[in-house]
């Protein structure tokens, strides 16, 4: 007989594979967030799109994508391989939705095509987050720069709801609020790109939001100074801050207070699924209007009525709060 071995059949591997007991999910989260300290090697000087901190981040943000969140995405296959214009919500206050999905769209394309989207002003009011945005795709949010990056042929990715959306309160949670804002439609017009709906649910768990966000903005002067309609201060926070003052009032025990912030981590593991659905043409919304219609108007009413089917059949699959 020959002294090498075969190699084993592919269903063996299977089966040995199986039998292999995986991480818990804590260990593996924190075990890949260990990639972080490789940030220390990216140029910070350079405000440009910067693949190293993309792979970076998708290393150190695996255990979350894949365990934490459970993080899926489907219909990659209807965004075009040219212009488009990539119509999202915000589901709740998107940092869990916005990183996962930069992991997502890293994984699918790779280098082959960059991510692209409009970002808020006031990102770039800061001297740290200036800089970090438009590293990992982030394009200041103007006519000009949207229309460069069409013509360019990207796949812009714009979320018209904004802050107004992403602030709602968690009652609202299913409900897709564009707020009127008819820019993506004149932008799709303008460039005669497609207009690509889609939808993310679950990331509403992550942070949840009380009532009352819209107005906490005007009485700290966060509407006027910063330009920001709502200010987002999720349950967490306040449970932190409660806590805090009742443990230095000695009105609870330390124990009950390391409880407490055991019990509500910065981002709760919520599961997060986004749905791209099926590209809409320029004469497709053109069709919406009818006689003395507005286009724009018909246009932006087509897509938000999509946008608001989708997320109905993606609630009908919920079970429960984070699942």
């Amino acid at each position: 007989m020959s002294p090498w071995r075969a190699a084993p059949a592919w269903t063996e591997v299977v089966r040995r594979d199986l039998r292999v007991r995986r991480l818990p999910a804590v260990v593996d989260v924190f075990w890949a967030l260990r990639h972080l300290r490789e940030v220390r090697q990216v140029d910070w000087s350079d405000a440009s799109l910067d693949y190293r901190l993309i792979e970076i981040l998708n290393r150190a943000f695996d255990g979350l994508y894949r365990r934490y969140f459970r993080m899926e995405v489907r219909g990659f296959e209807n965004i075009p391989g040219s212009a488009a214009v990539l119509v999202g919500n915000h589901s709740g206050f998107g940092v869990a939705e916005l990183l996962m999905l930069l992991v997502a769209w890293y994984r699918r394309f790779g280098t082959t095509r960059r991510p692209c989207c409009l970002a808020h002003q006031w990102l770039y009011t800061t001297p740290f987050l200036r800089v970090v945005v438009p590293k990992i795709g982030g394009v200041r949010a103007s006519w000009r720069n949207a229309r460069q990056m069409l013509a360019a042929g990207q796949a812009l990715t714009v979320f018209p709801g904004g802050e107004h959306e992403s602030t709602r309160p968690f009652t609202d949670r299913y409900c897709v609020e564009l707020h009127g804002r008819r820019g993506f439609v004149r932008l799709a017009f303008a460039n005669n790109a497609p207009i690509v709906p889609f939808v993310t649910i679950g990331s509403h768990a992550t942070m949840i939001l009380p009532p009352g966000m819209h107005f906490l903005a005007a009485v700290t002067g966060a509407r006027k100074y910063l330009g920001l309609e709502a200010i987002p201060l999720p349950l967490q926070a306040l449970v932190w801050l409660l806590a805090g003052m009742a443990f230095g009032e000695n009105w609870i025990s330390g124990w009950l207070f390391l409880l407490l912030l055991l019990a509500t981590p910065p981002l709760y593991p919520s599961k997060i699924t986004t749905v791209y659905g099926r590209p809409i043409s320029p004469n497709e919304l053109l069709a919406q209007a009818g006689p003395g219609d507005d286009p724009i108007d018909a246009g932006y009413r087509h897509v938000e009525g999509i946008m608001q089917r989708m997320m109905d059949e993606l609630a009908a699959e919920r079970r429960w709060l984070f699942s």
